[in-house]
């Protein structure tokens, strides 16, 4: 490794030295959010000694829907809370939603992207389905929908009865005769809302990455096989996690699986 030593106690500053470390560790970040340095620079690198780097894709990532412009410019920035969702006919995520001009964001939303974009991946329907009222039993909803509505307005009546906020708009933006529904229709509208995804969020705006390194090209302390001594921690590895503390406990663990590495190899602690 050749480096400008920057001077104070050492060569003079700007000579250049070369230095054998026992062991290296890389940590160099994924590729979201390059103004803070996260560029995946690094990648291109590797990828010419023969390491196979698999591409970056967004995870921990807004989903896109393509809304009207009605919708857009009615609900802006509204949250829906309590609700559930999953993708096509997977499982459910509990939590609580954003809805924006340009779709969705919010921890559900993050913990299905795997599955949003392997569907996206292989050309089929990317669909969001929404639980407007998880706690509600089916019975229990069906019975609120069909108590009697007064002079209420649909969207008032809504609004009252299951404190819905945005929801009638939301509803009439999927399905355009909503408010004609019979109650039951409408109850598994509620339970069951699809909303179709056109895409991801770009890269740059992902809390975090997928693809990276792959893991053939590690051993079991992530040394790099190619480069032995050399070890991977972080997000420069094929991993992802919900957005969280999952992640940072990824990194963590992932480097301190690395300096376990090193150790048992022999290295001294001091040269880690």
């Amino acid at each position: 490794m050749v480096g400008v030593f920057p001077g104070e106690g050492g060569p003079p500053a700007g000579k250049e030295f070369t230095i054998e470390p026992t062991a290296t560790v890389l940590a160099l970040g994924g590729a979201s959010w390059a103004k803070t340095g996260s560029d995946g620079a690094w990648a291109p690198l590797l990828r010419e000694i023969g390491v196979e780097v698999l591409p970056f894709a967004p995870a921990n990532c807004g989903a896109e829907v393509a809304w009207s412009a009605f919708f857009r410019e009615k609900v802006g920035r509204q949250p829906l809370k309590n609700i559930a969702l999953r993708v096509n006919e997977g499982p459910e995520v509990r939590g609580e939603l954003m809805l924006t001009d340009y779709g969705l964001e919010g921890t559900p939303v993050y913990a299905l992207t795997p599955q949003v974009r392997a569907a996206l991946a292989a050309g089929g329907p990317a669909v969001l389905h929404l639980n407007l009222k998880p706690d509600l039993a089916p019975a229990a909803l069906l019975a609120k929908l069909g108590a009697p509505r007064g002079k209420a307005s649909w969207a008032d009546f809504l609004k009252k009865t299951l404190h819905l906020g945005p929801t009638p708009t939301l509803l009439r933006e999927i399905q355009p005769n909503a408010a004609t529904l019979e109650p039951a229709t409408l109850a598994q509208l509620l339970s069951h809302l699809p909303l179709p995804v056109a895409g991801l969020r770009p890269l740059d705006e992902a809390i975090s990455t997928a693809g990276g390194v792959a893991w053939a090209e590690l051993d079991a302390h992530l040394m790099l096989r190619r480069r032995p001594g050399t070890y991977l921690a972080g997000e420069m590895l094929d991993w992802e996690a919900p957005t969280g503390g999952y992640l940072l406990q990824g990194c963590l663990a992932s480097g301190a699986g690395a300096a376990a590495g090193i150790l048992a190899a022999g290295a001294p602690s001091n040269g880690a």
